[in-house]
């Protein structure tokens, strides 16, 4: 809190439904939201196969709102909808739920204290699996579906799968 500018902390203080969040700093933060998501649905209902293109967001919006704002949606599944339609959400759907999958996979393996990974690799594992949780749920309500940490995330979930079928493999070749 010490570290927090004062008007950072007023504002993630406003909460919605209070009187704080009626008339404080960033009281009309949830209105914006609103009226971002509102203009992201019709957009995607105007092109709702192939979207308007990746990166157009920002032009296509700007043509669109009477307000001529640029303002994201503030929300990774929306923001793929709109720029890349249905198709580019499924594969962003199918990309993260891929992660997934990758990760418990490994993660089966690792609860043998046997297993020859598990000491090294059961941390990497878990805070994996956690950083996707995080990154699914807090995608509703914030643009991170070009950030680093998404690729990072599929990056490990690769690299995770494959140590572990490649141990298998050389156990099976062993015997």
């Amino acid at each position: 809190i010490q570290f927090t500018p004062a008007k950072t902390l007023e504002r993630i203080t406003n909460l919605p439904f209070t009187q704080g969040g009626q008339t404080g700093l960033g009281s009309t933060s949830l209105d914006r939201r609103e009226h971002n998501w509102a203009q992201a649905v019709d957009m995607f209902r105007e092109n709702p196969f192939l979207g308007v293109g990746i990166g157009n967001w920002e032009l296509a919006r700007f043509l669109q709102d009477p307000t001529h704002s640029t303002g994201a949606p503030h929300s990774s599944y929306l923001l793929a909808l709109c720029e890349g339609g249905i198709f580019c959400l499924l594969g962003y759907l199918m990309l993260l739920w891929r992660c997934w999958r990758n990760i418990t996979f490994a993660e089966r393996y690792m609860e043998d204290p046997d297993f020859p990974l598990s000491r090294n690799l059961k941390w990497v594992i878990k805070s994996a699996k956690t950083d996707l949780i995080v990154l699914v749920f807090f995608s509703i309500f914030a643009d991170l579906w070009q950030l680093v940490i998404l690729f990072w995330l599929v990056g490990i979930s690769i690299v995770i799968r494959r140590m572990v079928e490649q141990l298998l493999l050389e156990e099976d070749l062993a015997y």
